[in-house]
């Protein structure tokens, strides 16, 4: 074999040439591609980008759900069309991120494929939700913003912070539907919002207002109603 330095350096790389290395696992001689590691990277989010998630989509799967994986409700959909997702409590690298992954509700996020950014997804992620029957995993409710594209299965997909939601008018709509003098409101609205409350006959009620927090309230009235209450 002749000397490393003989040889022609390769001015042009691409994704199918192959270097020759050994396997971790013993002495066994193997060719590695460029392409080949660019989706171990992917996979493995192994370059420590800050304020992203890698995980490898799975269109069909036997149960258990893959580690490591985000799945969805049908197979290969539009990203317009994904309004929930259910991701590992790991990444595609094997490590865990639901401290990370809940920094990420109530923001904007983007969701797209490791290897072509043109197909996306561009979400508000509205709550994250740790599964009942499959606790290691997460339910993210989403709502589209914009995006282009499907997903495809088996590819990598990054989930990634992209900025926090600007609601200049949070309010929110509370359905009393049975008659009562306490009614018990959660919100979720961050704040000690302005009440106006109606009966099922649209007139005006007025009532005693107790914050919980900036998320719960409570309202309480001389007399048992329906109706609803609106926050701002």
């Amino acid at each position: 074999m002749a000397r490393i330095s003989t040889y022609i350096i390769d001015q042009n790389i691409t994704e199918t040439d192959k270097w020759i290395g050994t396997d971790s696992s013993g002495s066994v001689t193997k060719n590695f591609t460029p392409k080949n590691l660019g989706n171990y990277f992917n996979e493995s989010n192994s370059l420590g980008i800050a304020n992203q998630i890698a995980f490898k989509y799975y269109g069909t799967f036997n149960f258990p759900r893959p580690e490591g994986s985000i799945t969805l409700n049908s197979f290969q959909p539009s990203f317009s069309d994904i309004v929930t997702a259910r991701v590992s409590e790991k990444s595609g690298g094997k490590k865990l991120i639901v401290d990370f992954l809940d920094t990420l509700e109530q923001t904007e996020i983007i969701i797209s494929d490791a290897t072509d950014v043109n197909l996306f997804g561009k979400f508000y992620l509205k709550s994250i939700t740790q599964n009942i029957s499959e606790p290691t995993f997460y339910d993210l409710e989403l709502e589209f913003i914009e995006g282009h594209g499907n997903f495809i299965d088996k590819n990598i997909y990054i989930v990634a912070f992209h900025s926090y939601k600007v609601d200049s008018d949070k309010n929110y709509i509370h359905v009393q539907g049975l008659s009562a003098t306490t009614w018990n409101i959660t919100h979720n609205l961050n704040k000690f919002p302005s009440i106006s409350v109606i009966d099922s006959d649209n007139k005006v009620v007025v009532g005693d207002a107790t914050y919980i927090d900036t998320n719960n309230l409570t309202i309480t009235f001389s007399g048992a109603f329906s109706g609803k209450a609106y926050l701002n």
